[in-house]
């Protein structure tokens, strides 16, 4: 019996045994086995939790409904459902919650694709399945002529709205520790995922440390990265309406709540992470909240929104001023390196100007490049 881990995760019994897969499969019922040994390999998750995994889809009517009900799964899983094989949609989201549910999300893209190609060649073979959908058959097939979702747009890129990074970021490496620590615990059955508020006074660095650790954990989000400066927002509706758009919804309500139900929907299952950079209120954050816990938020803002740690369950960081050590690498980081050291007893006296602050630390390097009229970073 496995021990118990943190968040009711669930782990493989055996993670060092191959993913069953489903090749060889020569007729539906050894495809659903396989599917049936799959679950088990990834340690028997509740129907419940493969549903929340899940997620949703949408139909052709423009409604939304979970991806894996439970008692379609359960059905198709028992040899109760339809006759012939599932529908490939149902396939590959319980293909993914499974290795989601036991922490190998990042070979979900693989094990699909595994899946797709083993249901493609099925279902060449399935005459007259009620099951089987000449959509399914055209998106397995990787058609062009696939129809899209209702109210999707097919040529939109996955979102990857980060900005970029500064050049020269240095420190704070315990911090960017404990986001990718906080950013990888464990699915739990009803649990949101991971929310970490960082925050700190101007110019300490808030939105250049998020971004920074963003950019570093980018690959663990294959769905998709969504970034919002909220300074210049004054409610969520507009940020709804543009992340709805990334995500390829092409009309989105004017009602705020509709919108933000909307928004937790198409977010639901899918590995996500969202940046709210420089919010003013939890007013303004708590729309733009995901409610699936495969979804990972960080927030900044200046002043501590005490209400998004106690009833959202934030994690808090708050920065506080960089170490003289660590102030120096900026320094050096936005200067010349030559110059920083040729002139060391000159840097160390901005540091002690600049109190710790990178903003401050960057604005002095800056005279300091245009006083010496040296270049103006390392090559």
């Amino acid at each position: 019996m496995r021990a118990p881990t943190p968040g009711n995760a669930v782990y493989p019994e055996d993670p060092d045994q191959e993913i069953p897969g489903p090749e060889g499969c020569s007729v539906a019922e050894q495809l659903l086995q396989r599917l049936v040994a799959l679950r088990r390999w990834s340690g028997q998750p509740s129907l419940r939790r493969l549903r929340i995994l899940g997620g949703s889809v949408e139909l052709a009517d423009g409604t939304w409904v979970d991806a894996l009900p439970e008692t379609t799964v359960s059905a198709v899983l028992r040899g109760h459902g339809p006759r012939g094989l599932p529908r490939l949609a149902l396939v590959e989201a319980f293909v993914r919650a499974c290795l989601m549910s036991c922490g190998q999300q990042r070979h979900a893209a693989e094990q699909v694709r595994r899946w797709r190609r083993a249901w493609r060649a099925l279902a060449a073979g399935e005459k007259g399945a009620p099951a089987l959908a000449e959509r399914d058959l055209a998106l397995a097939a990787g058609e062009e002529g696939a129809p899209a979702p209702a109210g999707r747009d097919p040529a939109l890129p996955v979102p990857r709205q980060l900005p970029r990074p500064i050049r020269g970021f240095a420190g704070r490496e315990p911090q960017l520790a404990q986001l990718e620590e906080w950013s990888r615990r464990p699915y739990g059955d009803l649990a949101a995922g991971p929310l970490v508020l960082v925050t700190g006074p101007p110019g300490i660095g808030k939105s250049a440390l998020v971004v920074q650790w963003a950019h570093r954990s980018a690959a663990r989000f294959p769905d998709g990265h969504l970034y919002a400066d909220l300074s210049g927002d004054a409610g969520a509706h507009p940020v709804i309406v543009r992340f709805l758009r990334a995500l390829g919804v092409r009309v989105a309500p004017d009602d705020e709540e509709e919108a933000s139900c909307l928004y937790r929907s198409v977010l639901a299952g899918k590995l996500m992470l969202v940046v709210l950079d420089n919010a003013r209120s939890v007013r303004q954050v708590r729309p733009l909240l995901p409610g699936s816990p495969t979804c990972t938020v960080v927030v900044s803002a200046r002043t501590y929104l005490s209400d998004l740690v106690i009833r959202e369950g934030a994690l808090p960081m708050e920065l506080s001023a960089l170490s003289d050590h660590d102030a120096f690498r900026v320094l050096s980081a936005a200067l010349n390196v030559e110059l920083a050291h040729r002139d060391r007893e000159e840097c160390r006296r901005y540091v002690v100007e600049a109190g710790g602050s990178p903003l401050a630390l960057r604005i002095l390097a800056e005279s300091l490049i245009r006083e010496r009229n040296v270049p103006r970073l390392n090559a």
